[in-house]
């Protein structure tokens, strides 16, 4: 786990205690509340599939999203773990947004960019995973 101005580790800890408080928000809170974004990833299921989608992990159970994130945190510098959740996760999300209005108009920035920057089919695989 990183460092953290003004806090210790063992006071961290203890916000996995909390009912309700899990992998995932336990490192939102890090990265968003506290600044940390190289403690660990914040993993769902959107990051699960994509990281599967891209055969980044072993684990193929994309119900399995702490087990895709330790994975990826064993291999992925520290310096990547916020950005993998805000590419993958982001992606997802944005591609399937429940406003159709807004959805049509994401996809279509979405497959503008991917084509300019000649990764179609890798930004495929994440959002159809």
């Amino acid at each position: 786990m990183g460092c953290v101005p003004g806090t210790n580790s063992r006071d961290i800890l203890e916000l996995l205690t909390f009912h309700g408080v899990g992998r995932k928000v336990f490192f939102l809170i890090l990265h968003d509340v506290l600044g940390d974004r190289r403690s660990g990833i914040v993993s769902d299921v959107h990051v699960a599939k994509g990281a599967v989608a891209l055969g980044w992990v072993k684990e193929t159970d994309v119900e399995k999203p702490d087990q895709i994130a330790k994975e990826l945190e064993e291999w992925l510098d520290p310096i990547y773990f916020f950005d993998v959740n805000l590419t993958l996760a982001g992606l997802r999300q944005l591609w399937y947004e429940d406003d159709l209005q807004i959805r049509c108009r994401n996809r279509q920035t979405i497959q503008t960019f991917a084509a300019r920057l000649q990764i179609t089919s890798l930004v495929q695989k994440v959002i159809e995973a």
